[in-house]
């Protein structure tokens, strides 16, 4: 009842930020849908959540929600989150009444830094039991995490200098992030959670120099040539 008449005062012409502690996508919780209605009313609508420890966004209703990574990681014991986003925040871009742009920011990271490359048929943490791989693993395969990444993004795949296609979408676990977890972390188990931006290609020459190019839905390009392996030296410091 607050938020309905404090939103009375607000012309529907307006871009609305809502911020709120855990998410309300796929919500049933108490007034969850009553507070939904009322911000459909609005031209623009974001809503800035956290509490999950991975990120995530999130279109319905003509409603944006962005499921922010955590500065802490997965629950304090790492340098990334569960799915294996690294700890950081989000920068927001605001002209007028809308979010111009933004991007999300590793900690202590160049701002430029969207995504990490893996052969997809690599085991983590060889040797060990239980170690990791990705669920689909064909000799050929990459496969990227492009962490900020919603429906607006496109992946492309360069084979020496040439673009050979797009990369696919899939929704899995980064077995890289259960490595570190149980390996660096000294975890029991596993942190990693399932998400919706890992992109998976199957390259034309396997022994080509790779270039992956992420452009999102502000016209923002990013680059990774680095592919990233399961030696220490690519594992970032645990806590």
């Amino acid at each position: 009842e607050w938020l309905r008449q404090d939103l009375s005062f607000v012309p529907k012409e307006r871009a609305v930020i809502f911020c709120c502690h855990i998410p309300l996508r796929n919500s049933s919780s108490q007034n969850v849908q009553a507070v939904l209605g009322l911000l459909k009313e609005f031209a623009s609508v974001h809503i800035m959540t956290g509490h999950t420890h991975y990120a995530e966004n999130s279109i319905y209703d003509g409603i944006y929600e962005h499921v922010h990574g955590a500065v802490c990681g997965a629950w304090w014991y790492s340098t990334i989150n569960t799915d294996g986003t690294p700890n950081g925040y989000a920068i927001y871009r605001i002209e007028g009444s809308s979010i111009a742009s933004w991007l999300y920011k590793g900690t202590g990271m160049d701002a430029g830094e969207q995504l990490r490359v893996y052969r997809a048929d690599v085991s983590y943490m060889e040797g060990f039991s239980p170690n990791y791989q990705f669920y689909y693993k064909e000799a050929g395969q990459i496969v990227a995490n492009v962490w900020n990444a919603d429906d607006t993004w496109t992946i492309e795949v360069y084979e020496n200098g040439v673009k050979t296609g797009d990369m696919a979408k899939k929704s899995m676990i980064d077995p890289w992030s259960s490595a570190y977890f149980c390996g660096f972390c000294g975890l029991k188990e596993s942190y990693a959670s399932k998400n919706d931006h890992i992109f998976y290609y199957t390259v034309k020459s396997p022994g080509a120099a790779l270039r992956v190019v992420a452009r999102d839905g502000y016209g923002n390009v990013f680059e990774q040539t680095e592919i990233t392996t399961p030696l220490e030296a690519d594992y970032p410091d645990a806590y």
